[in-house]
């Protein structure tokens, strides 16, 4: 218990000068009388509860940003329409944003798109858009990964659906079957899940599009840590954690993951620390639904990382002796006399540490010794 002795060390060093000459005569074993007066506390019982503290905030699972699509030849890409706020809902089929009057349509599905979808094409985007369309109801018969015909009525219809018109590979107005129509490279955006929110919009209409006017944000929301790199090895996952934000809110969490991958951008190791700053991310789950309008705030983190008993008995660490060779006491004072009671020190949080009598001897409200400067620290005689 070397490190009990260092602290207590410390401290004497602060409280030299105001205890002065109090002490006890003798601390070498048996009971010793004082000969002058001393610093004595109560032994207490009650729980002890060491967290670790830091910062997390609200991040989605998904966050998709949303740019300009490949707009008709001789326009440019400016916002037309700007139909949703920070906070709105987003579903299949809703448009989020129209470029030069063309939609940006939001779908449901993993695979990016990446190249306009016309007639002829297969793959697995295609896939994936037959089953978005299915499920806003516009199903045919279809060959699964091929763009054919029936999958450009169903296209043509959704877009009429929507207050657009469908357009061919030439960027012509298609006929009334549909037949030819594609899905211009970005008019269709795929959002990993479905629904989501708009978390940022930053283009109002009239401005020129670019890759960050829409931010979508999907999928559970989750909250990261960010705490001491020097305490991280005390945290585990299983541990009870909450977040208070400043309207007051509490999110009650458990830690599900430490450390967890620091932001882009960052200097971190292969452990998810950051050397530079000194911090390591923790990654927590919420034990109730977040609203999605808490994306992005942030919130004084406090993780549990031990509790002691109920029945727990604790002293201020400085009524601990150490001998440094393992031997753990306290004085118990009984009047004008004193006895050594051997203890085995647990717990230790905010200058109190949790003790327990070898011998079971101790008792609560029994009164203890702090070790002052006129104190030794020879061990108790067996």
């Amino acid at each position: 218990m070397r490190w009990i002795a260092v602290a207590v060390a410390i401290v004497l060093g602060g409280l030299a000068g105001f205890v002065g000459g109090r002490g006890i005569a003798n601390n070498g074993g048996g009971s010793s009388q004082f000969a002058e007066p001393r610093v004595v506390v109560a032994v207490e019982q009650g729980t002890l509860t060491q967290t670790v503290t830091g910062q997390a905030e609200v991040r989605p699972e998904t966050t998709t940003r949303i740019g300009a699509p490949a707009v008709p030849q001789g326009t440019i890409a400016v916002a037309t329409e700007v139909p949703l706020l920070p906070g709105d809902p987003v579903a299949a089929g809703t448009v989020l944003l129209a470029v030069a009057n063309r939609p940006i349509i939001a779908m449901e599905g993993p695979v990016p798109a990446y190249r306009p979808m016309t007639l002829g094409a297969r793959g697995p985007d295609v896939a994936q858009l037959h089953e978005a369309l299915a499920d806003l109801g516009y199903g045919e018969v279809w060959d699964e990964a091929f763009y054919d015909r029936a999958t450009a009525r169903a296209v043509a219809a959704l877009y009429r659906d929507l207050g657009y018109q469908p357009l061919d590979a030439d960027g012509s107005e298609v006929g009334e079957t549909g037949t030819d129509a594609i899905v211009p490279l970005g008019e269709i955006v795929f959002v990993n899940t479905l629904p989501g929110s708009v978390t940022e919009v930053g283009v109002t209409v009239g401005s020129t599009v670019d890759a960050d006017a829409l931010v979508v944000s999907s999928g559970a929301l989750t909250l990261v840590g960010t705490i001491a790199t020097v305490e991280a090895a005390g945290v585990r996952s299983g541990q009870p954690a909450e977040v208070r934000f400043s309207d007051g809110f509490v999110a009650a969490a458990q830690v599900v993951a430490v450390p967890a991958p620091s932001p882009p951008g960052s200097s971190t190791d292969d452990e998810g620390a950051s050397p530079t700053l000194g911090t390591t991310l923790v990654q927590l789950e919420p034990t109730q639904p977040l609203t999605p309008d808490r994306i992005g705030s942030s919130g004084a983190l406090s993780i549990t990382t031990a509790v002691s008993s109920q029945e727990a008995l604790t002293v201020p660490i400085t009524a601990i002796h150490d001998d440094g060779a393992g031997n753990t006491w306290l004085d118990v004072v009984e009047g004008d006399n004193s006895r050594p009671v051997d203890v085995n020190v647990g717990l230790s949080v905010s200058g109190r540490v949790v003790v327990e009598a070898t011998d079971g001897s101790l008792r609560v409200g029994d009164q203890v010794q702090l070790v002052t400067a006129d104190s030794t620290d020879d061990p108790p005689s067996s």
